[in-house]
């Protein structure tokens, strides 16, 4: 790169108002690039694979230490690199939320996860299941 040449990154959003197609062109073209910036709101966090991140900046703090160690864990994956997560905050709560966030991981707990009481989705959802190859039409998952 000459002096006075400024590097391309490109430029990526995801964002719950955007279409799912439009999210989806988004998120393969962010997995495939090198030199990229996604900006995204909690809509990246249903696990999709963006691949090797450098760095997450996250404006004000993740809600749980669970949202931190899943945004945490996307990046560092690539040889000679390590986990890079910085926080902007915009706010005296939202500096006092990152650091408890930080604190808690740091001691290493993450909050309990526990199971709806009556997951009535997963009933809903099993007569679909046969559609999908994935059942034996009884609304029945195969494999449980």
């Amino acid at each position: 790169m000459s002096a006075g040449t400024r590097p391309v990154v490109r430029t990526q959003l995801s964002h719950a108002c955007l279409s799912a197609d439009q999210r989806s062109r988004s998120e393969q073209a962010f997995a495939e690039a090198r030199d990229c910036v996604i900006v995204s709101t909690s809509t990246l966090e249903l696990g999709i694979d963006v691949g090797d991140l450098d760095r997450v900046i996250q404006i004000d703090a993740p809600r749980t230490v669970a949202s931190f160690l899943q945004r945490l864990g996307r990046t560092g994956r690539r040889a000679d690199t390590v986990r890079n997560c910085l926080f902007l905050t915009t706010s005296k709560e939202s500096l006092q939320q990152a650091a408890g966030v930080a604190v808690l991981w740091g001691r290493g707990w993450v909050e309990p996860v526990t199971a709806p009481p009556e997951p009535r989705h997963l009933v809903t959802a099993g007569p679909q299941t046969p559609a999908a190859g994935g059942g034996d039409g009884r609304g029945q998952a195969r494999g449980f």
